[in-house]
């Protein structure tokens, strides 16, 4: 038998590595989906962002894929209430432009784009997986007007 040993935050992410790709139809009964719903929550991402493993980082989308993800996770339910109206309001009318392209009709469809992975699809995401990634995307949108609402 061969053991090694783990750094402490090495444990964590080799965890969430195996998980990466559960949710709910793939992970098999309630404890596995709890874990792997706990691991994504735990899991820290670049800029102080959480991050959900499977999941592109979401700095790496643009204004117009941001603002249409957050209009479908506002579709979804999967929001904040009452935060990603006036959130989306703002991002719209801070960027020129930003409701008339390909990477916003994207996002209004549930699919993220990044710079730096394939486009991810929200879709298929158990709802408290997409709440986290919306969650996300609330954050980059605040950070893309400058915090301000």
């Amino acid at each position: 038998m061969i053991r090694t040993r783990l750094l402490p935050g090495c444990a964590a992410f080799a965890m969430a590595l195996s998980l990466a790709a559960c949710d709910s139809s793939t992970a098999t009964g309630p404890a596995a989906q709890s874990l792997a719903q706990n691991m994504a929550g735990t899991m820290a991402g670049v800029n102080g962002m959480a991050s959900v493993p499977g999941v592109p980082n979401v700095s790496g989308a643009n204004a117009s894929n941001i603002a249409g993800v957050l209009g479908y996770c506002q579709n979804a339910g999967a929001t904040a209430t009452g935060t990603s109206s006036p959130l989306l309001a703002k991002l719209s009318s801070s960027q020129p432009g930003v409701t008339s392209n390909a990477a916003y009709t994207a996002g209004t469809q549930g699919v993220l784009q990044t710079s730096t992975a394939q486009p991810f699809s929200l879709t298929s995401l158990s709802q408290p997986l997409k709440q986290q990634v919306c969650s996300m995307i609330e954050n980059r949108a605040q950070s893309l007007i400058g915090g301000a609402m």
